[in-house]
């Protein structure tokens, strides 16, 4: 059960890791579009991805996922998220 819907997001987050590290997409937009659901994604699914790799023998599983996580929480080591409605409260 829901094992579609891990598999899924991972893919989503393992596709969005390679366009960053490829600079297709900018580290910056995945910060504003997705930052706190990708890190809680992680934290979540992180023992998953590892058990998934020692079934099948693949250390290339969710690895860009894997990286793409452990780049935001590198961000918010230094710059702590502020959510937009705080950030840009007098944006005009």
């Amino acid at each position: 059960d829901g094992e579609d819907a891990v598999y899924l997001v991972s893919l989503t987050w393992e596709s969005l890791g390679v366009l960053v590290y490829r600079r297709e997409v900018t580290l910056d937009l995945v910060d504003d579009f997705f930052s706190g659901p990708l890190v809680i994604s992680w934290q979540k699914l992180e023992v998953y991805s590892e058990e998934w790799r020692r079934t099948l023998n693949r250390e290339t599983g969710n690895e860009w996922f894997h990286w793409l996580a452990e780049r935001m929480l590198e961000r918010e080591k230094t710059t702590p998220p502020i959510p937009a409605y705080v950030a840009h409260r007098h944006w005009r």
